[in-house]
């Protein structure tokens, strides 16, 4: 039996409620109707038969167990009346469903290049060419600091100054701090190393499993409005899109003799060298750092990841590579004005799905995400190259 695709679905309802008005004693049909729309559906689609294996997955559920109902009784004059009893005001029970937009963020496939980077047991734990920079610029690092120093001691201080020393600190001092920190525990990534090749040339192969990224899209806010003679709502929807990914893989040895397994000695010594950077890959790797404005290339490409992806100084393949999505999508509705008869203290409903992405990693160009790290840096550039 092939594997074939399958999709499941589970309706369960909102709780039955209802708004029922009445014009002189007259009930007025399209208000009175019981509201239990079966909106509170999951869905799930997958691959079913033999053989089994990994395979793409989509899971979507909407949770309204925090949202509340609207509920009073309107006797305002002898004309109309009305009464909601557990009613879910219309925007809800046939309101869209859905994620916000989520520019800058990488598709599955370039995902999953990150992964195969990240976790490839030649990946470099030093870029010599990069620390040699590093080294290069403390003295320029010292200069501009004095400098502002002096500035900041006659009170000239410009917006200039101080876009220059956020760059500074963000291609400089971090950098600089950051490497001199890994050296002082170059002992310890060489021990890990080294535990990571043991376990490559294990039975079961190197598993690891690595976060991927955290994304947040909020901001959206709109309004909606529900109006009938004797019930009014005008509520402010706000919308928010949380967005975690992960990945796992296991890497096993190319065309390795069966049983076959390295001397500790042998690979304590492979070990020190690809952490140390003494690779073909990591001479790649501290070259294009060296290059002007790479970084704003990384922001929007995985170049620099796809060749360390592909790095074999230990030949190794990647098998079982997974990178699952989670998002989550919070709607929370606020009252702005509600006729004063009825009551209703929405709180918030959801909106979850769960992917998992089951293939090979690609070249990938996407709109970068800014955060705000991000723009700060490019706010400091734009300031730094302004004509005087």
């Amino acid at each position: 039996m092939s594997r074939s695709l399958r999709t499941r679905t589970r309706s369960g309802g909102l709780p039955d409620g209802s708004f029922r008005g009445a014009y002189n004693g007259v009930p007025v049909t399209e208000l009175n109707s019981d509201h239990s729309a079966s909106i509170n559906r999951d869905l799930c689609t997958d691959l079913s038969g033999r053989p089994i294996s990994d395979g793409n997955l989509f899971i979507a559920k909407t949770d309204y167990h925090h949202l509340d109902t609207v509920s009073g009784i309107y006797v305002g004059n002898p004309t109309w009346n009305g009464t909601a009893v557990g009613y879910y005001p219309s925007f809800i029970r046939f309101g869209n469903i859905g994620h916000l937009d989520t520019p800058g963020l990488p598709t599955p496939a370039s995902a999953v290049t990150t992964l195969l980077a990240r976790t490839n047991p030649s990946r470099p734990d030093y870029v010599p060419l990069s620390i040699m920079q590093d080294l290069v610029d403390i003295p320029k690092l010292l200069k501009h600091a004095g400098d502002l120093f002096k500035s900041g001691r006659r009170g000239r201080l410009s917006l200039r100054d101080a876009a220059n020393t956020h760059l500074s600190a963000q291609f400089g001092w971090i950098p600089l701090v950051e490497d001199v920190s890994n050296l002082l525990h170059v002992h310890q990534h060489i021990l890990d190393r080294t535990a990571e090749i043991e376990r490559l040339f294990s039975s079961h192969g190197l598993k690891r499993r690595i976060r991927l990224g955290r994304y947040g899209f909020a901001g959206l806010s709109f309004p909606v409005m529900e109006s009938y003679p004797i019930l009014t709502i005008a509520t402010s929807l706000s919308v928010e899109t949380k967005v975690e990914r992960w990945g796992t893989v296991r890497w096993r040895p190319r065309n390795s003799v069966p049983g076959y397994h390295p001397s500790h000695a042998d690979i304590l010594r492979t070990a020190a060298q690809i952490v140390a950077g003494i690779t073909s890959q990591a001479t790649f790797a501290g070259a294009w750092d060296l290059l002007p404005w790479t970084f704003l290339v990384d922001w929007g490409t995985n170049v620099k990841d796809f060749v360390l992806s592909n790095s074999n100084t230990i030949p190794a393949d990647p098998s079982s590579i997974n990178v699952m999505t989670r998002a989550v999508t919070t709607f929370r509705p606020q009252v702005l004005s509600i006729t004063p008869a009825y009551r209703w203290d929405p709180q918030s409903y959801t909106y979850t799905t769960k992917e998992r992405y089951v293939g090979s990693g690609v070249i990938d160009a996407h709109v970068p995400y800014l955060d705000m790290g991000r723009l700060s840096i490019l706010s400091a550039l734009f300031v730094q190259r302004l004509k005087r």
